[in-house]
């Protein structure tokens, strides 16, 4: 039986572009047929998460996640992939109501920090709307890790350089300026910096060793769970 990678995608358009790149990068393959079959649906339309506080609009983002993952689920995939972080903060009422499992991206990227870096304080960049949620927190107290966020000033400023990327006007400049606070969460004692938002990882050409790109690790999980019984590994 043949693997089916699910994408559940759309949140937004060019982070679900990238996981797809980084599938056939890791991918280890010396032909077409080498590579694993990627089922995509991109929906843009789904609510905003940033409006997770809201009664109203709680419904609509669990209803829009679960009817877009059922799509998926119609056409026979494996298992699904959401790259979107904050989407995860309704991962458990979404595998209540689908019969195909959900890799869970925060939970495998804090089990790989743990295991490859024995890290226990890490810093994070992630949307306003991510880190007022708690979400991560939420995470890392589960798994007996310290986290230290920017202060306020800097979160505003993460917050305005992600919503520059999802419009795509972001410049080398933003780029520095993310920098900089990762450099003061280092100073704080952050060993790995999670990039908790997929659409920063768009402001590199090629990630700095000390940031962890939870998109990574989610590709790299897939494709192991696709080739747990064959050869064939992966470029990672």
């Amino acid at each position: 039986m043949v693997n089916i990678i699910g994408i559940l995608g759309g949140l937004g358009p060019e982070a679900t572009n990238l996981l797809y790149e980084k599938i056939i990068k890791y991918t280890k393959a010396e032909k077409d047929q080498d590579h694993i079959p990627v089922l995509i649906y991109s929906n843009p339309k789904i609510h905003d998460r940033m409006d997770y506080n809201k009664k109203t609009s709680q419904k609509l983002i669990i209803n829009d996640l679960i009817s877009s993952a059922k799509q998926l689920e119609k056409n026979k995939v494996s298992f699904i992939l959401i790259p979107c972080n904050t989407a995860h903060y309704w991962i458990e009422e979404m595998k209540k109501k689908l019969k195909t499992s959900v890799i869970d991206m925060i939970a495998e990227t804090l089990n790989y920090v743990i295991k490859k870096y024995r890290c226990r304080k890490i810093g994070l960049l992630a949307r306003t709307g991510t880190v007022n949620m708690g979400l991560f927190q939420k995470y890392c107290n589960r798994y007996n890790i310290e986290l230290i966020l920017p202060d306020e000033k800097e979160q505003e400023l993460t917050e305005t350089i992600v919503r520059k990327i999802k419009a795509g006007n972001y410049s080398k400049k933003d780029t520095l300026k993310i920098k900089k606070i990762i450099k003061n969460l280092e100073n704080q004692g952050a060993k790995k910096i999670l990039l908790g938002c997929t659409e920063l990882p768009l402001l590199f050409k090629q990630l700095p060793k000390k940031l962890i790109d939870p998109m990574d690790i989610l590709a790299v999980t897939a494709i192991k769970k696709c080739r747990k019984n064959t050869s064939k590994g992966v470029m990672l």
